[in-house]
């Protein structure tokens, strides 16, 4: 009678494989070139958003020496006086109004003025809307920018100047419909200058675009992964070694 032995496998300890850690700084947290400019353009977007649309509710010129003191804004034109009830009368501009008429205020019935305030009007909403476009498109720049996305870059740095030409012609045709409307006007108010700073916010805001752009198309080069550690020795492949 032939009997058979079972052998039993000997049991070896399986090695841990060590951890491994790479240590490069591209991995971790990815820079792009242009990322620091994208995110300055959305900053001074905002500014320009802010101080144009803010310019929309507050008055652009008043005549400080006189008294009572005449506010003129884009949509109405306040007397305050200084007694001890700050008594003011405001009329909504019409800009078809006859000279001396009840609203003519601002434009003193002259056609050329309310024209010209008409157009205030409208380059004046208009900015904080291009304003507004001009944020969101700087956004998706930000979110493809590993994309590589040249025609959006492209498309922000077009856009931008067009803002930016619609805010000076906002302030310079106001200043043109109050020359035709009050001669003599003294001075800008608030309105006019928040107008001023976001034409500069948008100045600044395409200068940085168009450098954005420029390198947005720049290859980012990754450094190496540090070298994987070689396979510890194990029994159960001690027939490959």
């Amino acid at each position: 009678r032939i009997s058979y032995c079972k052998m039993q496998p000997k049991a070896y300890p399986v090695p841990k494989p060590p951890a491994v850690t790479y240590t490069t700084s591209h991995t971790s947290n990815p820079k792009h070139p242009a990322e620091k400019l994208v995110i300055l353009t959305a900053v001074f977007l905002l500014f320009a958003l802010i101080f144009s649309l803010t310019s929309i509710f507050v008055f652009w010129s008043r005549n400080y020496p006189n008294s009572p003191t005449p506010w003129y804004g884009l949509w109405t034109s306040c007397t305050y006086s200084n007694d001890l009830v700050d008594t003011n009368v405001c009329v909504n501009h019409d800009l078809d109004a006859a000279a001396g008429a009840s609203g003519a205020g601002l434009t003193g019935g002259v056609k050329k003025s309310a024209d010209y305030l008409l157009a205030t009007q409208v380059l004046a909403i208009m900015t904080p809307c291009m304003s507004f476009v001009g944020l969101i498109l700087t956004v998706l720049l930000k979110k493809k920018i590993w994309f590589r996305p040249l025609g959006l870059a492209i498309a922000l740095s077009v856009w931008l100047p067009l803002t930016l030409g619609v805010s000076i012609g906002a302030g310079s045709t106001w200043i043109i419909a109050v020359s035709e409307g009050v001669p003599g006007l003294s001075g800008l108010s608030y309105g006019f200058i928040f107008e001023v700073i976001a034409a500069l916010t948008l100045l600044f805001s395409t200068f940085t675009s168009c450098f954005a752009t420029f390198k947005s198309y720049r290859s980012v080069v990754w450094e190496a992964p540090a070298a994987l550690p070689e396979a510890s020795y194990s029994p159960y492949l001690s027939n490959f070694y």
